[in-house]
This record gives structure tokens, sequence and C-alpha cells, in this order.
């Protein structure tokens, strides 16, 4: 028997003040026994986008379109079979590079290799054949992509050119508690961010693809609760006018009460700064975090689960600069999303007039919010609200946007479709 998708893949198109018509691309359906597809994590490559999809009879891997039915088709099986090729999460563990998609996969023999991909099934192909390579992201800086690799209790900082040879070692024998929380670039340099064996905290580290230039540039640090491996993690990097920006919990560098604030950095400790203090952060953990840059700005939200509360700051890097421009909370559970732009507009999924959930849009200008939809209603509170339970809104054009809900826990409606939760 045929089985519904948890959800039906959608483009919604938003056009100046009104949501206008949808357009189903593909079900992903390859054969009558599958059960869903969960297509995410969009990459533009050569005007086609790429994307992990996971279905019965090949397991998640990349799927690529042009945005019509036809044309849109596997890759490749890169683990033949039923089994996953891909094991990341596709738009972090890819970029473009050398005219070529270099992406991360396991083909079932080799383990995590780096791959690359012309568009075509017979032009992708492994590019690496490394031991232990415990790889999840990839961050291109200049004429290299960078990664770290975690083997036991010891991190790897790497480097490549595209080549299997010109992947090398930049700094080894790194002692972690955890898992690399972050990794980016800002200011021609690799930045990536973990927790130290025997402490609670994290640090910030920077990489010029040499030893000696790869150092921390914070002290430990906590995050405010809504990183990816709990309250050690920093969150909401970005990368603005040649710095990086990010999130901490701190009594050290923002005295109590309001410890949680903004901070950015060049890539050198002694410009390592913050910026603004923005949350009292002791009395209440931030369940889930954003950024974003519209028109030189940048737009930093908080949700907390508890409290039904989403707030966001507005910065232009300055202490004097950087204001809450939005603060709003329900009487009852609604779900938040990650942040997104037409260009000039910030879109986000808030609290409905109906104390639902809405697809909302603020003006940067005057701050005026405008409810576009009412999306979900009759939501489930979950007892955190992380990632894989948020209105997750991918951009496709400046006019054109892909969201896909929760796949549990709330009855979702959407103009001209239905998206059903299985």
């Amino acid at each position: 028997m045929n089985k519904q998708l948890w959800f039906l893949p959608l483009l919604l198109s938003m056009f100046f003040n009104r949501l206008s018509a949808q357009i189903q691309v593909t079900d992903l359906l390859s054969k009558d026994s599958d059960k869903n597809s969960m297509p995410r994590n969009f990459v533009q490559f050569n005007n086609l986008l790429f994307f992990e999809a996971i279905t019965e009879s090949y397991g998640k891997e990349i799927w690529v379109s042009d945005g019509t039915v036809d044309n849109t088709r596997l890759l490749k099986d890169i683990y033949p079979g039923k089994s996953s090729g891909i094991t990341t999460v596709f738009s972090q563990s890819s970029v473009t590079f050398n005219d070529k998609l270099f992406f991360v996969a396991n083909d079932g023999q080799n383990g995590k290799q780096i791959w690359s991909t012309d568009g075509t099934e017979e032009g992708t192909v492994p590019v690496t054949d490394l031991p232990k390579l415990n790889m999840s992201n990839l961050t291109l800086v200049g004429d290299y992509f960078y990664f770290l690799s975690k083997e036991g209790f010891l991190l790897h900082v790497w480097k490549s050119d595209g080549t299997s040879e010109g992947t090398i070692v930049v700094k080894g024998d790194l002692p972690i508690r955890n898992y690399p929380s972050f990794e980016g670039a800002a200011n021609g340099l690799f930045f990536f961010t973990f927790q130290p064996e025997e402490t609670n905290q994290s640090r910030v580290w920077r990489s010029d693809g040499t030893e000696s230039g790869t150092f921390p540039v914070t002290q430990e640090v906590d995050g405010n609760g809504a990183g990816p491996t709990g309250t050690s993690s920093l969150t909401q990097y970005i990368e603005f006018n040649n710095d990086l920006y990010f999130v901490v919990k701190s009594s050290s560098i923002f005295p109590f009460p309001t410890t949680v604030g903004i901070m950015k950095t060049d890539g050198s400790p002694e410009n390592t700064v913050p910026v603004k203090a923005v949350h009292e952060g002791n009395w209440e953990l931030v369940d889930f975090a954003d950024v974003i840059e519209i028109n030189n700005k940048l737009y930093f939200s908080f949700f907390l689960t508890d409290y039904r509360r989403l707030f966001i700051w507005e910065s232009d890097g300055t202490e004097n600069g950087t204001k809450k421009i939005y603060d709003v909370s329900g009487p009852k559970y609604y779900v938040p999303s990650n942040l997104a732009t037409n260009g000039t507009d910030l879109i986000f999924t808030g609290k409905s007039n109906n104390d639902e959930t809405a697809l909302l849009k603020l003006n940067p200008e005057n701050y005026q919010v405008e409810e576009i939809k009412e999306l979900i209603t009759n939501v489930n509170q979950p007892f955190f609200t992380r990632h894989f339970n948020i209105n997750l809104i991918s951009k496709i054009t400046d006019n054109s946007f892909y969201i896909a809900p929760p796949t549990s826990g709330a009855t979702a409606t959407s103009a001209g479709a239905r998206l059903s939760m299985r």
C-alpha cells in the first residue's frame, strides 16, 4: 500500500505583502512501499538545486532538481541499496569549489570521505581515501576548504585543495570532550569551537592554514542553552564586516544578571570583544536561537519554550546600535522558525493573532509586523525546542521559500495545500 509522506514539499512564494501560490515539486516516491522523503538542506550549484532526501529504496542520498517534476532525480546511489550515503547535514557538509560541488559521503566501504560532483551521476566520485576520517562539515576559506576530524578524544584540523594529495593535517591531537559545535569562516580565517577535555565550557579557535597560526581566541565560555551540544555550546555565529559574531554566556564578560551577550572577533585575541549583553541567561535558558544579516544589520532571535517567548535583537556591530526590536509571549505554545529574508524584510514564524503559529514579516525600517498566513494550530509543547521541531524555512529565491514544518504534534495548513504530519 502506498503510504503518505510526512509532509508534502512546497514552494511558498511571497510577493511583497501576500502569500502566493504553492507548487508541489515532487513526492520522491521510488516505489509503492516508500514511506517518506523529508527533502531538506538545499544547496544551489550550476543553476540546479541539490538536497538530501530519504526513500526506502535508497536511504538518505542526494537528489537534484531544476524545479520541475520531470527533472528531479537521484544524483547517485552512493551507498548502494537501502543504506544511506549521506549521514551529515548536506548543506553544512558541502562547498562549491573549482567548478565542482564537494561534500561528505559514505559508500559503505571506506567510511566518511570527501566526494565531488559536476551534477551528473558519472561525475560524482570520491576525492579522498583516508582512514578514520570522522568529519561532518566543510568550510571554504580562500583557496582551501577546511574540516575537523574527531578520533576518540582528539581533534584534528585539516585543509584541502580539492585533491587527494592536497588534503593534509594542519594541526592535530587537540584534546576534546564532545564534538565541535561550530565550523565557519571570517576575515580569511577558519574558525571552529569545541569543548576542551575536562571542562564544561568551550573556546573559539582560528586557523590560517598553518600549525602556528592555529590557536584559541577566547577564554573558556558557556552557551545560552540553545547550542547543538547543550549549554557548553556558543550560538548564532555569523560573518559580518570581516568579523565573526557569536553569542555567549559569561559573567566575567557580561556582568550578572544579563550574562548572555553578543561578541565579535577578527581572529586575534586582542580584538575578540563584547558588543552588548542581551539576556538574563542565568534565570531563563534559551531553547532555540538564530541570526541573519539584512541590509548591513544583524538580527539575533531567541526562543524560550517554557515562556512561549520569542524576542529579536538588531545590531550594526556597535553597542549603541544594538537594540531589541521584537518581544512577544503567548498564552499557548507556537512553533518558531529560523530567520529568513526576501532581501528587505525579516521572515519567520511566531505567534499569530489567534495565539497559534503564523508566518510573519517584520519591516526593519519601522519594525511593523505583518501576519501573512496562519500555518499551524493545536501544537503540543515539546520539552525542549530544537532544530528538529521548528519550522524550517529555506530560501530558494528572493521571493520563493521552502517551509518544512515539524513532523508531529500539530495540525498544519497552508494556502492552496495541506501539510499532513503523520
